[in-house]
């Protein structure tokens, strides 16, 4: 269950000396009255866009009641700081004001009507204002309305169905566009890209807008939301811009709940709500948050008050709905999102952010009739939608893709790497369901879809909705995943194995606790799985890791999840991970695996995850206590005889690492730092001095840029193959994704004839990449050599499909493998390989023989047989 990480959101409370200046401008204003109407509305502004609704509303009331004042602004201004305040019938009462007084035309309020009556229950009154609105939207092509009008009517316009570009261009451009421009037709802009989630759009014209308008708190808001769709971390600190822009923004802060709910940050979701319900006690959103909230606590009681209050000025809306369900998806939760998306368009059956919701909910699910279904309708209605293009894309994609099916799984992959490796595929997700639902005791009876995509941005669209993928392997949702196939761009040089295994596991666990779970758990046992697999997959104590627990950058076990959405970098990503699997280690070790099974099993019963905890393991806080001096013990336990002092950058940069060996000669990164200055200066026997040094204090340091690699590479130059030999098997041993290393283990044990280790590394390079043929081909070469002739006809074959260098010779050796068992076969693959080189002797030999046996019937198995190890492969050339 991966979710996308992000920046840190944990946006502080405005400091106090902030809000003290925002008050007493305030203040000042109140005590000394503008001098004319003009200054009273820019004051009136001013208030308004810092978020002093209250205050503006109070001097449009005032300025309203003047008779002799233009007052068309006056009410536009009026209904905006009452509906932000919640005052639905204040608004509604200037709004039906305005339109009774004759000096004010109809262009801009029936527009702005449309909105305020929905929110005081007038269904009917809002399609007028819509209805009226449409004589001034036909009179832009044959009159001249002024650019503000222009942006009102375009709004209700989008709402008739106008052709979205036609509104961006007729209604929208020419406030962009005027001058001065207006900020009101950037916003504008801005939603329609957000609403066709086209982010990239949103950004420029946001920005576009900002450079007139550079603190204005809607338009960083709407930056903010663009840069969020588009995965770019610079979302927090605009964010904070918008709220120190104007602290009571309703629209950021509901962001900022949206947040903490990710990051199970529930107290500061609450107070966030708490201050934008002082703000607008009837801010509807704000109750579907605390309905959210209720939801994931299980108290279904208090998530009805909650969204009824949420609907109780607009009992149709079907954004309450929408929301709800939305956020219950992202939380996993596609069951119920999808029933809360349909209870969104019992409401409204056209609300399109439900219908695409929907869309990629039943496609989650595994219901791909109905999600397909629905994602086309969506594209066809509305060509503009940026996601519902993608997903039709998409379909055609998987569509050309091989579907490989039988009791337990739906594996679909591009039909060639198929044809290569899909029954690689299948029978690790076979030996996965049968490991982990007799572990866990659970019985799935139902197929799991699994998707490998060898285009990413495919696999982005599939997972997220859009091309970008921020960096997962894989995904779980349930009972669908997706993963990269190896040959994509990201996953080239991962293993694949582990990543499926590791999706798995969440299928178990997401099936176990209904989807119930808080994420660091869930990643946790999966990585944790990883290792009890293979132990050189998943996560391990490193140098990094080491010293961040040591200098106590753990986060509190109750607030891991947080971890994942508030990572800055890779680095602190990959530590989420790492922790999260050390929680779940330390509790299989203290309390039982049976207590981590019990502890899911309360999960899907509703518990909540502290509760289920303290039943099975300790009190949280007494649990988390334990936690970090076991995790400290296995920190201090990694190499403890090196010193691991970090270097000052200022006090170490320009010395000689020579000197700073001499005064540390066992300091870890010194000596990192001089086996890699040694080695691009190729003083092998400088690095094998190095190397040996830190492998004796760090036997299990992994990783191409580790000492056992780095003394590996030493040693060959040196001529020190046995050296390089047992380093190199002891590498290959704890770590599962290092192909440089295997090609080269391949080759020694080759040389060595040590078939069982040629075998060895050639698996452990196709889980890594098993779309080369050089693994293959030595694979086959030792399973015959090990009489394992079933395992080394299959190698040859795929070997085949791989297009090798030389077709004759890989025809000829499936030929030979199949003489016995499959003549017809072997005939078949002999003729191959001689329409490749009709030369070739030995498949001359072969099919002379093949066709003797033929004539005589048939042969003993045993009689003529081929040599285990042909003379002419019986090494292994590295690969050019």
């Amino acid at each position: 269950m991966d979710t996308q990480p992000r920046q840190d959101y944990d946006l502080p409370l405005l400091s106090m000396h902030v809000l003290l200046r925002l008050s007493l401008a305030c203040v000042l204003m109140t005590l000394s009255p503008p001098q004319s109407q003009a200054d009273a509305y820019e004051d009136a502004i001013a208030l308004y866009l810092s978020g002093d609704y209250q205050k503006s509303l109070i001097i449009c009331e005032d300025q309203l009641a003047e008779a002799d004042s233009f007052k068309e602004k006056w009410y536009l201004l009026g209904i905006d700081a009452a509906m932000a305040t919640g005052a639905y019938q204040k608004a509604q009462v200037i709004l039906e004001d305005g339109l009774e007084d004759r000096r004010v035309s109809g262009i801009k309020l029936y527009p702005a009507g449309h909105r305020v009556a929905l929110f005081n229950q007038q269904d009917q009154a809002a399609k007028d204002y819509l209805e009226k609105s449409v004589p001034y939207i036909n009179s832009v092509r044959y009159s001249n309305v002024a650019a503000d009008s222009l942006v009102y009517l375009g709004r209700a316009a989008l709402k008739l169905e106008v052709d979205p570009r036609v509104v961006l261009e007729v209604f929208y451009d020419p406030g962009m566009k005027a001058t001065p421009p207006l900020r009101e037709a950037f916003l504008a802009a801005a939603d329609l890209a957000l609403e066709k989630e086209d982010y990239a759009v949103a950004e420029s014209t946001t920005q576009q807008g900002l450079i007139h308008f550079p603190e204005d708190a809607d338009l960083l808001y709407r930056w903010a939301r663009a840069l969020a769709g588009s995965g770019n971390d610079q979302m927090g600190p605009t964010l904070n811009r918008a709220l120190e822009s104007n602290p009571h923004h309703v629209p950021s802060m509901l962001m900022l709940v949206d947040h903490s709910i990710d990051a199970e940050q529930n107290d500061q979701a609450i107070e966030v709500l708490d201050r934008i319900l002082e703000v607008n006690p009837n801010q509807p959103e704000a109750w579907a948050y605390k309905a959210i909230m209720a939801h994931l606590d299980g108290n279904s009681e208090l998530e009805t008050t909650c969204k009824e209050r949420a609907l109780k000025h607009y009992q149709k809306n079907p954004e309450i709905d929408h929301l709800i369900g939305k956020k219950l998806s992202q939380k996993y939760r596609f069951k119920e999102g999808a029933t809360y998306q349909e209870a969104a368009l019992a409401l409204e059956q056209a609300f399109r952010p439900a219908q695409l919701q929907l869309a990629q909910d039943l496609l989650r699910l595994g219901d791909e009739a109905q999600g397909w279904a629905l994602a086309d309708d969506i594209h066809n209605k509305d060509g503009y939608n940026i996601t519902a293009y993608n997903l039709v894309q998409l379909k055609e994609v998987i569509d050309g893709f091989k579907s490989m099916e039988n009791d337990d799984f739906i594996l679909r992959m591009d039909a060639a790497e198929a044809a290569i490796f899909g029954n690689q595929v299948m029978d690790l997700l076979m030996e996965a369901k049968q490991t982990l639902q007799e572990k866990y005791e659970v019985e799935l009876d139902h197929p799991i879809t699994v998707e490998m995509f060898p285009n990413q941005s495919d696999f982005g669209v599939r997972t997220f909705g859009m091309p970008h993928n921020p960096g997962f392997l894989g995904v779980c949702f349930g009972d669908v995943i997706t993963a990269n196939s190896p040959s994509s761009a990201i996953a080239h040089s991962s293993n694949w194995k582990a990543v499926l295994w590791h999706e798995f596991c969440h299928v178990i666990t997401l099936n176990m606790t209904h989807n119930k779970m808080p994420r660091w758990l869930s990643e946790g046992i999966s990585v944790f799985e990883e290792l009890e697999r293979d132990p050189s997959w998943g996560q391990h104590m490193n140098a990094d890791y080491r010293q961040r627990i040591l200098r106590g950058s753990m986060t509190p076990i109750d607030e891991l999840s947080g971890a994942f959405l508030n990572a800055n970098t890779d680095q602190d990503m990959q530590f989420a991970y790492y922790q999260s699997s050390l929680v779940v280690a330390f509790i299989v070790e203290q309390h039982g695996h049976e207590a981590l099974r019990q502890t899911l099993h309360e999960l899907g019963l509703g518990t909540p995850i502290n509760q289920a905890l303290a039943t099975h393991t300790k009190a949280l806080d007494l649990l988390d206590t334990e936690f970090r001096q076991w995790a400290s013990q296995r920190a201090k336990d990694l190499a403890p005889t090196l010193n691991w002092d970090e270097p000052d950058p200022d006090i170490v940069r320009g010395q000689a690492i020579e000197t700073l060996l001499k005064a540390t000669p066992n300091n870890y990164y010194h000596l990192m730092s001089a086996a890699r200055e040694f080695a691009a200066k190729q003083d092998w026997a400088k690095v094998v001095e190095i190397t040996d040094t830190l492998i004796e204090a760090y036997p299990e340091h992994r990783g191409l840029d580790g000492s056992l690699y780095l003394g590996s590479r030493a040693h060959a130059a040196l001529g020190h193959l046995d050296r390089e030999w047992e380093l190199l098997k002891a590498l290959c041993q704890i770590d599962g994704d290092i192909p440089d290393a295997y090609q080269r283990l391949m080759e020694i044990a080759a040389s060595r004839q040590d078939w069982d280790s040629v075998a060895t590394a050639a698996r452990k390079f196709l889980a890594v990449n098993p779309l080369t043929p050089k693994p293959y081909q030595s694979l086959a070469i030792a399973l015959e050599a090990l009489q394992e002739i079933e395992g080394a006809i299959d190698a040859r074959q795929t070997l085949i499909k791989l297009n090798p260098l030389d077709p004759a010779k890989a025809h000829y050796d499936l030929a030979r493998l199949l003489k016995s068992t499959s003549p017809e076969a072997s005939r078949k693959h002999t003729l191959l390989a001689l329409e490749e080189a009709p030369r070739y002797q030995e498949a001359q030999k072969l099919l002379l023989d093949l066709v003797g046996k033929g004539a005589q019937g048939q042969s003993a198995p045993n009689q003529q047989k081929s040599s285990p190890l042909p003379q002419q492969d019986s090494t292994i050339e590295p690969e050019a």
